[in-house]
């Protein structure tokens, strides 16, 4: 297991500032008190030597209850702070804790990372400052806690029931273990402590680099604001997210298996069109292997109706793109392991294997292509050489067996015997035609073996013909 790490400040998460301050006061300030109330260069002050701000400004005077009390000040002084806060118009601040102990005598402003917090928390040390002064109090901006540049966390959340569980959907959703959500805080400066949130998993993945981890730890954080401030209105759900990319996996799957079954439905009507019985295509290959057994073959398939299923064996003898249906298997092998990831709600795995379906499945329908294109040229080569070429054949073999019928018995001239240069060379114009037309792999190829034997060979024979002479 690979440990992968993010760290982000709240405010990546959290637009509105109010929100921002309900997260702090139900959630991030918390672990902060309760380590500064146990930390011994505090003198661990406890409950009892710390102050804690509840936040309300206006209306709570327990900070000059506790500062009266723990500095043995007259009734009256009590009175005195809150007459000087009420008519302070603005000039009033008080920090987020103060600590009074046996060590120390400080206060501290904690706030989110994030320059205009940073920069509010130091605006209001003035403010704390004059009142400190006004009344003679013995407090200071804050250097005794995280000396060293020491920086502490605390994870937050982790017994929330509905964080949890949305943290579980992601965990699925990703394929991951251990999503935590870390409350990080330093002091960067006297009196001032500065927070952000760190986000941690563990993954198998061998090459972890290539998570999107930011993302993920956004997403925990708005998890994180949702379920410590639920009037946040985030609308961030892992569990909604998480059914909304099975539904979609599912849709996709579904659109993978239809387009499926059409190109195997059309590659096995190309197969049956295609592939003759096995007499069939015996005879079908002897007879147009051979140019001499071609030409009563091809003359019969041309007349005799009976003859014409072979013509799926030809167009299959002749196709440079021979497939089988063997083609779809890897693909059917990735909808199977999809669905099976489904089964076991592990959308990565579902996705990992829709991604494999997909790019098989366009192998292989770009090798149907390949063979539809194949059959269109081997269905050109059949035609010409079962129609049209099959009258020059015809003709031809006529033409050939006139001349040497009759070489022994009359006297047509030196040019027109059967074994005369001008006959073996039609005859080998016309086998080299038919040859051309067998193994053509591209349409200029077939084409030329289409001129041979239609054109070129006849007329050497006409040529042969015109020349002889009695």
């Amino acid at each position: 297991m690979a440990q992968l790490t993010f760290r982000v400040p709240i405010s990546i998460a959290v637009q509105s500032s109010d929100v921002a301050r309900q997260f702090g006061q139900n959630a991030a300030e918390a672990p902060i008190f309760d380590r500064m109330k146990k930390d011994a260069a505090l003198g661990s002050p406890g409950d009892f030597g710390m102050f804690e701000d509840a936040g309300n400004n206006s209306s709570d005077d327990n900070m000059f209850v506790f500062i009266a009390l723990r500095n043995n000040l007259p009734p009256g002084r009590v009175t005195e702070m809150k007459n000087y806060r009420a008519t302070s118009s603005g000039d009033w601040a008080r920090p987020d804790a103060l600590v009074h102990s046996s060590k120390a005598r400080e206060y501290y402003e904690i706030k989110p990372e994030a320059f205009s917090s940073w920069d509010g928390g130091q605006k209001k040390f003035p403010k704390i400052d004059r009142f400190i002064g006004r009344f003679q109090l013995p407090y200071r901006r804050g250097d005794s806690y995280l000396s060293g540049e020491q920086v502490h966390e605390a994870e937050l959340l982790a017994s929330d029931a509905g964080f949890q569980s949305e943290i579980g959907a992601l965990q699925t959703m990703f394929g991951l273990r251990m999503i935590r959500l870390f409350l990080q805080w330093e002091r960067p400066e006297p009196g001032l402590i500065v927070y952000r949130a760190k986000v941690t998993a563990e993954t198998s993945d061998p090459a972890p680099r290539t998570f999107p981890m930011r993302e993920l730890a956004v997403c925990v954080v708005k998890l994180g604001v949702q379920a410590a401030v639920p009037a946040a209105n985030l609308n961030a759900s892992a569990a909604r997210a998480l059914q909304a990319a099975f539904d979609r996996i599912r849709n996709q799957l579904n659109e993978l298996r239809n387009n499926l079954a059409r190109e195997m439905s059309l590659h096995q009507t190309l197969l049956n069109q295609a592939t003759p019985s096995a007499m069939q295509t015996a005879t079908t290959v002897i007879g147009l292997s051979n140019p001499v057994t071609a030409l009563p073959t091809l003359v019969n398939i041309a007349v005799n109706p009976a003859m014409r299923p072979v013509v799926g064996a030809a167009v299959q003898q002749l196709n440079p793109a021979k497939h089988t249906m063997a083609i779809w298997k890897p693909t059917q092998d990735a909808l199977r392991a999809a669905d099976a990831a489904l089964q076991t709600r592990n959308p990565s795995m579902a996705l990992a294997q829709l991604g494999i379906g997909l790019a098989t499945f366009v192998k292989a329908s770009q090798q149907l292509t390949a063979f539809r294109e194949g059959t269109e040229l081997a269905g050109r080569k059949a035609q010409v050489v079962i129609g049209v070429t099959a009258a020059v054949v015809a003709l031809t073999a006529v033409a050939v067996f006139s001349f040497s019928a009759v070489a022994g018995t009359t006297t047509v001239g030196a040019t027109a015997t059967a074994g005369s240069p001008q006959i073996r060379i039609a005859a080998e114009a016309f086998k080299e035609g038919m040859i051309r037309i067998a193994t053509a792999e591209s349409s200029a190829a077939f084409d030329a073996g289409v001129e041979m034997v239609t054109e070129e060979a006849p007329g050497k024979l006409m040529q042969m013909v015109v020349g002889a002479q009695p």
